[in-house]
């Protein structure tokens, strides 16, 4: 599902139930990518738990985007820290706040 920087998070390819459920990190990374002007994907186990009725607590992210830049660009736009996962796969772990405690992104 692309991230979209609106209220309403709408995919061309999937159609969330009505009671999808995201945390409010989402709205600030969808913004964060929309103002970069950048292409981002939610994957992984938040669009399950979005499709199951359930939040999820960690968001997975898919960019075409250099993932340490742009974890690097999340963490400071966003008061987080960062830890490479796995440099021959480039995957980055962005840590933020939501306001009930550290979150994974």
């Amino acid at each position: 599902m692309k991230l979209m920087n609106e209220t309403s998070l709408i995919s061309r390819y999937i159609a969330l139930p009505a009671d999808a459920r995201f945390s409010p990190m989402l709205k600030r990374l969808a913004d964060f990518f929309g103002a970069r002007g950048s292409e981002a994907y939610l994957v992984g186990g938040g669009v399950r738990d979005a499709l199951l009725g359930r939040t999820a607590e960690d968001i997975d992210i898919a960019t075409a985007d250099d993932p340490y830049a742009l974890a690097s660009a999340v963490s400071a736009a966003m008061g987080g820290s960062v830890v490479r996962l796995h440099d021959d796969w480039q995957i980055a772990r962005v840590a933020l706040d939501d306001g009930n405690g550290k979150r994974n992104v």
